[in-house]
């Protein structure tokens, strides 16, 4: 397995340990519905699946962001209440992008060169 290739030790034994359940200890029923909680979809469109922990770090950074701008003024109750509505927040963001026909940009955005 790559995984051991690179050092990463802990995901190999866990993806054959996964593995190991999924074809001979759970019932396929319960092993759909491990299969099913291990993506997310948010988009609703066809292929569109990410790792739920891949979706937790996002949401996580995002959090990050939002309440950054607030420093020590943070509260539990507003990182709880920016925490719930990310996803909408995304989806109002990209309506604004898409209505004001500009493309979303993030931190990590490089300038344009001009060609001469």
């Amino acid at each position: 397995m790559i995984f051991r290739a690179t050092g990463g030790n802990n995901y190999c034994t866990e993806i054959l340990h996964l593995i190991l359940n999924l074809k001979y200890i759970w019932t396929p029923e319960f092993a759909n519905v491990m299969c099913d909680s291990h993506v997310i979809n948010l988009s609703g469109h066809s292929g569109h699946w990410m790792a739920m922990d891949l979706n937790m770090e996002h949401t996580v950074s995002q959090v990050k962001e939002l309440i950054g701008a607030k420093g020590l003024e943070t509260t539990w109750d507003m990182l709880g209440n920016v925490s719930a509505s990310i996803n909408e927040i995304n989806k109002i963001k990209k309506k604004i992008a898409e209505f004001t026909e500009l493309s979303h940009r993030n931190r990590y955005h490089s300038n344009a060169t001009q060609a001469i």
